[in-house]
């Protein structure tokens, strides 16, 4: 692996990345370090000038340190390898994409990622065959969807009931 940072800035990223993964798994339960294999360098539109990078395959990672003078240890964590779920979504919801499963014991991931790449060619957009270690959370994506599958329970409670017929008295 190349990087352009010294050792002491490779040790600080380290430590900073290993200490926020930490609290997040005590103080959510949830595991928020990931290598990321595959970006997909996308635009909102035709006319964007903006590119936007994502990572597509996560493989969660847990980062350990045996005492102060040991390397950094990284190790894979007991979630499943998943195609990044935000997004999937985005993708699906907005441009009508579905990306393939990926099965991390079957699967070659060179061949998916050639396979995504192949997809999104005709939107202009490209698969970077890159790898990143970093941190990310799905608390948001996970909230929408329990919102979107349960939408007819919502609106039907007596309460979202009555601020709708507030909010259309006052034409809000």
């Amino acid at each position: 692996m190349k990087t352009n940072s010294t050792i002491k800035d490779q040790q600080k990223t380290l430590r900073n990345l290993r200490n926020k993964s930490k609290t997040a798994k005590e103080e959510q339960g949830v595991n928020i370090l990931y290598i990321s294999f595959g970006f997909l360098k996308w635009k909102e539109s035709q006319n964007s000038e903006q590119i936007l990078v994502s990572p597509i395959v996560l493989v969660p990672v847990a980062l350990t340190l045996e005492s102060i003078t040991s390397p950094y240890a990284l190790s894979l964590y007991e979630d499943e390898v998943v195609v990044n779920p935000t997004l999937a979504y985005k993708l699906e919801n907005d441009f009508g994409i579905v990306l393939p499963e990926f099965d991390s014991h079957e699967d070659n991931i060179n061949e998916y990622l050639s396979d995504v790449n192949s997809i999104v060619l005709k939107n202009n957009w490209k698969v970077s065959f890159e790898t990143g270690l970093s941190l990310l959370s799905f608390l948001k994506i996970n909230m929408y969807k329990d919102l979107e599958r349960n939408a007819d329970k919502i609106c039907s409670h007596h309460i979202v009931r009555a601020i709708n017929l507030i909010c259309i008295a006052f034409q809000v």
